[in-house]
């Protein structure tokens, strides 16, 4: 259950992240370097 659960916290920030990096490149541009 509480490895389920952390799975999910998981996605849910690579999500939100992958769409800030989407509405403003300069973000994403930033972290990969």
């Amino acid at each position: 259950m509480g490895r389920k659960s952390k799975l999910r916290a998981l996605l849910f920030l690579l999500a939100t992240t992958f769409l800030a990096t989407m509405k403003e490149p300069d973000v994403s541009m930033q972290i990969s370097s």
